[in-house]
């Protein structure tokens, strides 16, 4: 599946082999299809992963844009060493229906990149993502993996909280554009639709300034709010994300998923 996608593990590594634009776009189709409601028991197996890529992204794949149908021999192998793990991990916790479609797509991820936390006598508690934030108004599958973010262990799972919490606020923002009837094009990157969706939560709300500070900083290079480093924690392996830092963009994010949640609650109760 690595390589249908664009990327591949190298040690505790992730790889990109495609460009930021197409990994982000694939990686975020695979994603919001799984939180539509496909069941992580139909692509339990590799052969079923790799059916299921082909058939969501159809021509848009990485070996088919370069030719390359086969993985490095690397690649390979850490690719059924992460099947492995991620089996081992099912068998071990097992998951609910719920939540299996935040849980499936992250373990693999964890497994292969993030280093050993330390001892959990010796380390304080992890900070949990919008612990208090209102979800209520949202889609259950949404709902489904902003209570797997609350769950997540930001000292042992960092690289899936960064790539949930990215994707939890997209799919925050998609469910509200398309609620109002205005859900963009494909390539509409990250940023507009945040600014779009503010922009909208702005003529309801007339005076609200909750969402100054997400505004300013949405644009800004080293921000941590910015799209732009929601960006790189999914594709840039030298942007490790940090709990404390996560914790950081939830918090800001909060009132914004609140705003969405409302607005949708809303609208559906009108029609």
């Amino acid at each position: 599946m690595q390589r249908l996608v664009g990327f591949h593990f190298s040690g505790h590594d992730v790889v990109a082999d495609a460009s930021e634009f197409d990994l982000v776009r694939r990686l975020s189709a695979i994603v919001s299809d799984l939180a539509s409601g496909r069941a992580v028991t139909e692509i339990h197996k590799k052969e079923q992963r790799e059916s299921y890529v082909r058939g969501l992204l159809g021509s848009d794949l990485h070996e088919q844009q370069t030719g390359d149908q086969a993985p490095p021999e690397a690649a390979r192998a850490s690719e059924e060493q992460v099947e492995t793990s991620q089996q081992a991990s099912l068998i071990e916790t097992g998951p609910s229906v719920d939540d299996q479609t935040a849980e499936g797509s992250t373990a693999a991820t964890n497994n292969a990149q993030s280093p050993e936390p330390p001892p959990s006598s010796d380390r304080p508690e992890a900070p949990r993502l919008f612990r208090e934030t209102n979800v209520d108004g949202l889609h259950h599958r949404t709902q489904s993996i902003f209570r797997e973010l609350r769950n997540l262990d930001l000292f042992k799972f960092p690289n899936a909280a960064a790539v949930l919490l990215r994707s939890a606020i997209e799919l925050s923002v998609d469910e509200h554009l398309d609620a109002l009837g205005r859900r963009p094009a494909p390539d509409t990157g990250l940023a507009r639709r945040i600014r779009t969706s503010i922009d909208e939560l702005a003529v309801a709300s007339p005076g609200d300034k909750r969402f100054e500070a997400i505004q300013t900083d949405l644009g800004k290079q080293y921000s941590l709010v910015s799209a732009r480093n929601l960006n790189q924690y999914v594709h840039n392996l030298h942007n490790a994300p940090l709990p404390k830092d996560l914790e950081t963009i939830s918090v800001n994010y909060g009132p914004l998923i609140e705003g969405i949640s409302a607005a949708v609650a809303s609208r559906r109760a009108a029609r």
